[in-house]
């Protein structure tokens, strides 16, 4: 009511006596007396004088003091006496509402859902929380009353279908655009759309727009949002004024001290920056590298996962635990957008294998997970990002996994501790480096991405243009453009990579294979008595074949724990080696044979390893077995 009317009715004696001026300011009247008559279950009605002019509207609704009433004039009595009937329908007004329109912003066909969001301010002027309303909701009473009371406690309702739709009405006439609702951050995928979205703001080469107290962020002629159902882990951007030059040559410089002057370490950030170009990257590229950190503990791999995080927005509540299932580490993958999917602490042998190589396919690729329910539907869900991966060890040596990660490994002993300070591990100001990345036009780095792998290729980096010369391509790109930004040059930079590139070449050569790793170990073992005959194997010679057979088990207990020496890289895991060793060309049977330290019989492989080249040695040592002694030489 306007303060005149207020004046006006304050100055009235009597509701009827107000009213015989006219219909409207009669209404404005009655307001004054709701509060005393008008509760839920109890209506307040009132016969119109003969003076009173009838409305047209015969049933609308209004809001006093903080509640939502209906009046509506009816005719009563054989003589049909026009009377007006005021009922209270809800304990609250309309505070805000916010038409929206559900955006996937991924790669799938998944329509648009429209949706209003509303905040009610209940009559002890507290605000509820906020109420999504379905297609359901937006046109039955019941649901909709269902959807209020699913998240507040307070709200009272008293609505039939036609008051519902009045209300309704009311409420759409307070909101006249429709905001964008998406359901992920990163990047907007959305008609012509072409930045990227933070709980805080919408960035695009243009410039960053900030949103307002609600939220909304007004793009052009768009209000766009992030669907804030997961709000306290929604990325943000950092503001305020900073320097990200200087910035970054302060990290950089820190970096290298606490990672040892190190070069595959900043290959890794150069990969995980480039995420944000990652779905144009698949439509040009092979892949997009899967980063996987591996070494010893506590030497900076969980360190470098906080780091990364801190660029794309998040506090290091964003890391996952590598306990994680691998299909929940493939939604993550489906729900985030052009954000890595930081997984730490990831042990490969205890997860479902399979299902973490076909995942690690889909992240390299871009692919699609297909679910059908009940035989019949098919869901089609497209990963939409890759994942960064923390662990102990690397994965199974399986083609299809180890040339779609890029590997960075930590030996012991590799990070200076007494260099690392609060704001190298926690420093919410590195989100900005996301805003300079996105001024780079996507065209110039995918020609850069090119421009890089032809010169890999040709100053003879990799022997052959593969998915490893695509990784480290994109990689090394990611760190071309931090030093743009930065002006900060590493040292050596070239014979660095050169040297990461021949280890990344070789490090999954059939060569350094779980079997030949163990078979290159034996003569050093044995001539040291750590593996002993009739303990822990037996050989024999037998029709010009040198056969070999071992306790699977002890024999990888006594490599792991004696021929690693410090050096994880060379780890055997019981499964892997299981599975190499089945489909080796060395492979003769597997069984049960005895041995000396144990009751019965244990689990045992045979190998015919005449050709390998250990040989030579092992007929130093092989001559001591008693069952070698007969007329067959080698």
């Amino acid at each position: 009511m306007t303060n005149e009317v207020n004046k006006s009715i304050q100055a009235v004696k009597t509701p009827l006596e107000f009213a015989k001026k006219d219909f409207a300011t009669w209404l404005e009247s009655t307001k004054t007396s709701i509060p005393k008559y008008a509760h839920f279950g109890t209506n307040w009605s009132i016969k119109l004088p003969k003076d009173v002019a009838e409305p047209d509207i015969k049933k609308e609704i209004f809001f006093y003091e903080n509640c939502t009433y209906c009046y509506s004039q009816n005719y009563v009595g054989k003589d049909k006496t026009p009377t007006v009937v005021i009922k209270k329908l809800v304990n609250g007004v309309p505070f805000k509402v916010d038409l929206q329109l559900l955006i996937s912003n991924n790669r799938t066909e998944e329509k648009p859902v429209a949706t209003i969001c509303i905040v009610f301010k209940l009559n002890n002027g507290k605000l509820s929380k906020p109420i999504l309303l379905d297609s359901r909701a937006k046109t039955k009473y019941n649901d909709f009353v269902h959807a209020t009371n699913k998240s507040n406690n307070r709200l009272q309702f008293n609505l039939d279908d036609e008051s519902f739709i009045l209300l309704m009405e009311k409420i759409n006439k307070q909101k006249a655009d429709t905001t964008l609702v998406f359901k992920n951050a990163g990047n907007v995928k959305y008609q012509d759309f072409k930045g990227r979205l933070y709980q805080n703001c919408y960035i695009s080469s243009n410039g960053i727009i900030e949103a307002d107290e609600d939220g909304i962020i007004h793009v052009d002629e768009s209000a766009i949002k992030l669907d804030d159902s997961y709000k306290d882990k929604l990325p943000k951007l950092y503001l305020d004024e900073i320097d990200v030059k200087d910035l970054l040559q302060k990290f950089f410089s820190q970096a290298e001290q606490v990672y040892r002057h190190r070069f595959d370490v900043f290959l890794a950030l150069g990969a995980s920056v480039m995420t944000i170009f990652i779905d144009d990257i698949w439509q040009r590229y092979p892949g997009f590298p899967v980063i996987y950190l591996y070494g010893a503990t506590k030497q900076g791999k969980s360190l470098l996962q906080g780091i990364i995080s801190n660029i794309f927005g998040y506090s290091n509540k964003n890391i996952s635990m590598g306990n994680s299932t691998d299909n929940a580490i493939a939604m993550k993958c489906h729900r985030a957008n052009a954000i890595p999917v930081l997984i730490n602490d990831f042990d490969y042998y205890k997860s479902q294998g399979v299902a973490f190589e076909n995942n690690i396919v889909q992240f390299y690729e871009g692919g699609v997970r297909e679910k059908m329910y009940d035989g019949v539907v098919m869901n089609r869900m497209p990963i939409n990002t890759t994942a960064i991966f923390s662990s102990n060890y690397l994965p199974a040596d399986k083609p299809k996994v180890f040339n779609r990660i890029l590997p960075v490994y930590f030996p012991e002993n590799g990070i200076e501790t007494k260099f690392i300070d609060d704001k190298f591990v926690n420093d919410e100001k590195r989100s900005r480096i996301i805003a300079e990345l996105m001024k780079f036009s996507k065209e110039t780095i995918l020609n850069k991405i090119s421009e890089v792998e032809n010169w890999l290729l040709q100053s003879k980096f990799f022997n052959s243009k593969d998915r490893e010369s695509n990784n480290v391509a994109i990689a090394y790109t990611g760190l071309l453009l931090l030093e743009a930004i930065s002006g900060y040059k590493l040292p050596n930079q070239e014979a660095k990579l050169r040297d990461y590139c021949s280890w990344y070449e070789n490090l999954f050569s059939s060569e350094n294979s779980p079997v030949e790793r163990f078979l290159n170990s034996l003569p050093g073992l044995v001539n040291t008595s750590k593996l002993k005959k009739g303990i822990h194997f037996h050989a024999k010679i037998e029709d010009r074949k040198f056969l070999f057979t071992f306790d699977f088990a002890n024999c990888l207990r006594v490599y792991n724990d004696l021929a690693v020496l410090g050096d994880i890289t060379q780890y055997i895991d019981k499964r892997m080696f299981g599975t190499d060793l089945a489909s080796s060309k060395y492979f003769v049977k597997r069984g049960n044979h005895r041995f000396n330290n144990i009751q019965g019989q244990a689990y045992a492989y045979t190998l015919d390893i005449t050709s390998h080249p250990v040989v030579p040695y092992i007929k130093v040592w092989a001559q001591k077995f008693d069952e070698l002694n007969n007329t067959n030489s080698l």
